[in-house]
């Protein structure tokens, strides 16, 4: 039997999450099968069957808006028809008062297929979720499974890490995590021979993917500069340009070939 879609799955998860943080319910409610569940952060919320996770939103006024990050995104299949999509993201939540709660949270989705009638009324599968589960990860310092001193702090995220507006770009990382991530949030792409990856210098973390710098000029043209056979580069990190090299906003000197340098120091100047 044919598995699910994992790409459509992540596709789908990601969308819903993209849409709730602008408050705009409908992928998620539309997504929901009839017998969903959803498990929120505090103990003993759960809300059962897709008729009363509806009627709880929207009975509910909400003043809130939102800031969300970068998307992490790991997805597994199941057996044929369930797949586990679980996504982590740096969040920040605005009050009516002006006060802003920044976090880092994490969303598992079980997707299944149910049988439904297209157009035509044709039988088609369609993923719809089952369970859902949001929670806020705790820092833990220590490498154990089982914390021996839990403190139950929130992990914050970092203010560098949320914008509110730009391009996302979709990057392939190792391990099967998928990375939907602010172009504002790059400083530079480096291809690393030795480790057949690439590095995402991004403004908070770095982070490998499978991708190639070819790959990602073709899928995302006129985004990222190409300075360097090794290097895609952000031109909004590029603090100063030297004879032969480029001095990014943290301090790297990325080279320049010599054939590239004056293209590369006409193309910055004409952006500023």
């Amino acid at each position: 039997m044919k598995k699910m879609n994992v790409k459509d799955v992540i596709n789908r998860s990601v969308t819903i999450i993209y849409d709730y943080y602008n408050n705009d319910l409908r992928s998620w409610f539309d997504s929901l099968a009839e017998n969903a569940a959803w498990y929120g952060h505090a103990i003993g919320q759960v809300l059962e069957g897709r008729q009363n996770i509806i009627d709880a939103w929207t009975s509910e006024e909400n003043t809130l808006t939102f800031s969300l990050g970068n998307v992490a995104v790991n997805a597994v299949n199941v057996g044929t028809s369930c797949c586990e999509v679980i996504m982590t993201y740096n969040l920040s939540i605005h009050f009516p008062t002006g006060k802003v709660i920044p976090l880092f949270q994490r969303t598992h989705l079980t997707w299944t297929e149910e049988k439904t009638k297209d157009q035509n009324g044709k039988t088609v599968k369609t993923p719809k979720i089952i369970i859902a589960d949001v929670s806020f990860p705790i820092k833990n310092h220590e490498n154990s499974v089982y914390p021996k001193h839990f403190n139950g702090v929130l992990l914050e995220a970092t203010n560098s890490s949320i914008y509110k507006h730009g391009n996302r770009i979709y990057l392939h990382g190792d391990k099967n995590v998928r990375y939907f991530a602010f172009l504002e949030s790059i400083m530079y792409i480096e291809s690393v021979k030795a480790l057949n990856r690439c590095i995402v210098h991004a403004v908070d973390k770095t982070y490998k993917i499978t991708e190639s710098l070819a790959d990602i000029e073709k899928k995302y043209p006129n985004m990222l500069l190409r300075t360097h056979i090794g290097y895609l580069v952000n031109p909004n990190y590029v603090r100063s340009i030297q004879r032969f090299k480029l001095i990014m906003s943290n301090g790297d000197e990325l080279p320049i070939p010599e054939k590239k340098y004056t293209a590369v120091k006409r193309y910055l100047k004409e952006l500023q």
